[in-house]
């Protein structure tokens, strides 16, 4: 419990509002939709949609930022606890406080009746809306930034996936081949045959990426203690 307040008290306020702060951003797009008369269904698609599309995308920046903006990188890499553990367990803490604030969300929603208006799926099974894309992105947003060292190109480039999805979103749906990899499946295809496959496969990519972001991390390791690469 004190290492994960440690976490926790590191991802400092950046880390623990940015959440919630995409989640209140969609929050106000669907107020403001209610208030020019747009109908339950469209309020309905724009609150899943914020777990969808803006909860993920700000996991996978703040990964990205944990990665490479730890002050003492050089004292944890002089440690006994190996830093691949130290990493591991900084991203589980962010996904943790992630999927907290996402089930809160999805239970307002559930509560107050929207849920259903745009998730078909049974409400637990409808928690894979937010959980896939959510470990898709905390782990690319960790391999990019051990990848490419700097966490503005790693968030500019996780930025760009998540805009080149969603423009070529049409392309995504029409090809069989891409639809696994299509992280926004419950925004533009709610119910879709597909739905299911689609969520595993994410959880699937992002449980390889996360063995890759382990391995390169104990290369750094290391590399840092003067092993061979």
């Amino acid at each position: 419990m004190s290492l994960a307040r440690y976490e926790l008290r590191l991802l400092g306020r950046f880390g623990l509002a940015t959440p919630v702060l995409a989640l209140l951003l969609f929050g106000g797009m669907a107020l403001l939709m209610a208030f020019l008369g747009a109908n339950d269904g469209q309020v309905a698609r724009v609150l899943v949609a914020a777990l969808e599309l803006g909860l993920p995308l700000a996991a996978g920046v703040i990964a990205a930022t944990i990665v490479n903006d730890d002050p003492a990188i050089g004292l944890q890499l002089s440690l006994k606890t190996r830093y691949p553990r130290t990493l591991v367990r900084r991203l589980v803490v962010l996904t943790l406080w992630t999927a907290l604030i996402a089930f809160l969300w999805t239970s307002s929603l559930h509560l107050s009746g929207l849920w259903e208006f745009w998730v078909p799926e049974p409400f637990l099974v409808g928690q894979l809306v937010w959980l896939s894309p959510l470990l898709w992105f905390v782990a690319a947003g960790a391999l990019l930034a051990l990848l490419l060292g700097g966490r503005a190109t790693s968030g500019a480039i996780i930025g760009g996936l998540w805009a080149f999805e969603n423009l070529m979103r049409g392309l995504f749906l029409t090809k069989e081949w891409l639809r696994p990899e299509f992280l926004f499946a419950t925004t533009y295809a709610a119910g879709a045959d597909f739905w299911l496959t689609n969520r595993l496969a994410l959880i699937s990519t992002a449980l390889v990426m996360g063995a890759v972001v382990w391995v390169l991390s104990s290369r750094i390791e290391s590399l840092a203690k003067g092993g061979e690469a």
